[in-house]
């Protein structure tokens, strides 16, 4: 039998997926995501290369899992423990920075009184799982078998000047509870600063975890396409030659412009459009040759008109074409005789 229309349910699920489109990208490198394995991924997300999209139903899964920790502190003061899950300060999540605003985490709450160690300050951390990864957590424990997580606490405590963590995984199947209590490692603290300064004082994408886009890192990034494929970057001032990180969280133009959605100064950081080799340049226009078809065009910024005889493109022109149509004599030729341009469908 075929699904029924569900109108209702299809405009619930429509309503989250416009409150996350209204909803700026993430202006940092965040502790959530700094156990990923590959460094490339990681600067492909602080740069706004693209951004994961998550239909309505997914939203509202992750919402379920953010009330899950309202609930577990409401579970912690109810047998007698005091959950700190406000900054006195500012009335909001506990947050900490660190190089120059660019590595930032935020934190579920700081515990004290549990019955395993009553005055020790504890950093919380509380996860939702589904039956297969609760088991296997069960077995192996947090380090081994959620190192994202893992990774997490660590900078979340040393951000915090915390040496516990209590980490608490709410089975979402059975609503069985995981508990495990994490020491502080200054190691691996000291190890996950030393690679997130590098991802971000990085002016081109690092090197790919595996030349090979089935390899299951691979398989499940969000840039998969952008990264191994022919997928256009976003137009932003942090996928622009001429942007770097600046103090207090902030980029910095080299053209001394002010940092918005992407101007018409804007050039791609070359090694971004991996698909092509850059052949010559300036701070107006970098000239290329697509590898694939060995057609030769320039991304040209506004003010930059570079004497030559090539099809050149803004970045926002470029972020709308197929690699296959860059320089192709057909499409020039339309663009020339009605001076047109290569816009969104």
């Amino acid at each position: 039998m075929a699904a029924l229309p569900q109108p209702t349910v299809d405009a619930i699920y429509a309503a989250y997926e416009k409150r996350n489109a209204a909803e700026q990208p993430r202006a940092y490198l965040g502790a959530s995501e700094i156990g990923e394995s590959c460094d490339r991924r990681l600067w492909l997300s602080l740069r706004n290369v693209g951004r994961e999209k998550f239909d309505g139903r997914m939203l509202r899964l992750f919402q379920t899992g953010h009330r899950e920790e309202l609930r577990i502190i409401e579970d912690l003061r109810a047998i007698g423990c005091t959950v700190y899950d406000k900054d006195p300060a500012t009335g909001q999540q506990w947050r900490y920075s660190a190089l120059d605003g660019h590595l930032s985490c935020g934190l579920d709450g700081v515990v004290t009184g549990m019955p395993e160690a009553p005055e020790t300050p504890h950093l919380l951390e509380v996860k939702t799982s589904n039956e297969k990864n609760f088991r296997k957590l069960e077995k192996e424990g947090v380090e081994k078998a959620k190192p994202v997580h893992f990774a997490q606490m660590q900078l979340c405590m040393g951000m915090a000047d915390l040496t516990r963590a209590v980490y608490i995984v709410q089975n979402k199947n059975t609503d069985e509870l995981y508990f495990e209590r994490v020491e502080y490692s200054d190691k691996t603290y000291k190890a996950l600063l030393l690679r997130a300064k590098r991802i971000i004082s990085a002016e081109s994408p690092p090197d790919r975890i595996s030349a090979d886009p089935t390899f299951y890192v691979c398989r499940f990034c969000p840039f998969l396409e952008t990264c191994h494929g022919e997928k256009m970057p976003a137009v932003s001032c942090r996928t622009c030659v001429h942007s770097s990180p600046a103090a207090d969280q902030k980029w910095r133009c080299a053209n001394g412009l002010p940092m918005d959605a992407g101007c018409g100064e804007h050039l791609f950081v070359p090694d971004l459009l991996h698909w092509a080799e850059p052949l010559d340049g300036d701070p107006s226009w970098v000239k290329y040759k697509v590898k694939s078809t060995g057609r030769e065009f320039v991304n040209v910024a506004a003010s930059g008109f570079p004497a030559m005889d090539l099809p050149h493109y803004g970045s926002s022109e470029l972020a709308n074409c197929k690699v296959p149509a860059i320089g192709e004599p057909m499409v020039e030729a339309a663009r020339a005789i009605l001076g047109g341009k290569v816009v969104s469908p």
